[in-house]
């Protein structure tokens, strides 16, 4: 996956845009509504469903913004 919006665009010298990616974002999301619902578990299982869980609401929200 190639999407590097930015959720929290920050302008540097440069005029880069730098800061947390929306995947970086929505997966940070994932994994706390994760932990509340599934704590028991190990951290890497955690980890890539969050990522999975990002990844699906970018392919989503993508599939919305082209139609």
């Amino acid at each position: 996956m190639t999407i590097i919006e930015q959720a929290f665009p920050m302008h540097e010298r440069d005029d880069a845009l730098k800061g947390m990616t929306l995947r970086q974002r929505y997966a940070g999301m994932a994994m706390q509504g994760l932990l509340l619902s599934d704590a028991g578990r190990e951290a890497q299982y955690l980890a890539e469903n969050a990522v999975e869980f990002a990844d699906a609401l970018i392919a989503e929200l993508s599939r919305e913004k082209s139609s």
